[in-house]
């Protein structure tokens, strides 16, 4: 049985269709690439999985054998399915604390408080910015914060979009260099959505290649590594 899995999962947006029939599987522990170009899908394939956007009839998402689709967004939530989303997207009013305090919410706080001593060693930069206001941060802890987040909740699946949007190449590499370390520590079943192939793929089991709403091909890291369109496509032709 896989941990997570769609079956002709489509969405549309003022009958404009986003996703047509897409169908993912991730097995516990594996860690999925979704790549594809701007506008292909790949966000509304993360908000469709969390119950942020309605998928169509016919549309199926398990999570543990059990079809999740038409449950609210919070309840999805509470079964462990944790949406890191594009933009960051902290709370800005309330502390660096707060918000890692607030998604003990699924757990609870005494449970959740070696999980936020563990945030503070995988980001060290937050430690010292406890009390300070989320909103006040750099955008590279903003995102670090956000990670840290899903991280307190202790998630069956994370999924995260974008991650390294917007942000300097250092830290990016910072990011993804801790989010390997805790994945493979925590064995986390994890769906990337990045732009950037060469940061995802090192990371990554299987790899959804998304376009105009359907995937286009799918496979092994190694499998997808080898096709000439998207070795051309992400990573020069080399």
């Amino acid at each position: 049985m896989f941990l997570l899995e769609t079956r002709d999962l489509s969405v549309s947006y003022n009958e404009v269709p986003a996703l047509r029939k897409v169908s993912i599987k991730a097995a516990k522990g594996e860690v999925i690439s979704v790549l594809g170009p701007n506008g292909a899908g790949k966000t509304t394939l993360l908000k469709s999985i969390s119950g942020l956007v309605p998928s169509e009839p016919g549309s199926k998402v398990f999570l543990n054998g059990e079809e999740i689709q038409n449950l609210a967004p919070h309840k999805i939530t509470r079964l462990g399915v944790i949406h890191v989303p594009e933009g960051r997207q902290v709370f800005a009013e309330l502390t660096v604390q707060e918000n890692l305090e607030v998604a003990a919410t699924r757990i609870g706080l005494a449970k959740a408080r070696p999980n936020i001593e563990r945030v503070y060693e995988l980001f060290s930069e937050l430690k010292p910015r406890k009390g300070q206001m989320a909103g006040t941060l750099s955008g590279g802890e903003q995102q670090m914060l956000a990670i840290g987040r899903a991280i307190v909740s202790e998630p069956l699946i994370m999924m995260i979009d974008e991650p390294s949007m917007g942000l300097a190449p250092v830290i990016v590499k910072r990011i993804f260099e801790t989010l390997k370390k805790f994945v493979k520590d925590a064995g986390l079943t994890m769906l990337i959505v990045e732009q950037n192939a060469k940061l995802s793929l090192p990371m990554s089991d299987r790899v959804y290649i998304v376009s105009q709403g359907q995937i286009k091909l799918e496979g092994s890291v190694e499998e997808v590594k080898s096709d000439e369109r998207i070795r051309e496509m992400y990573f020069g032709g080399k």
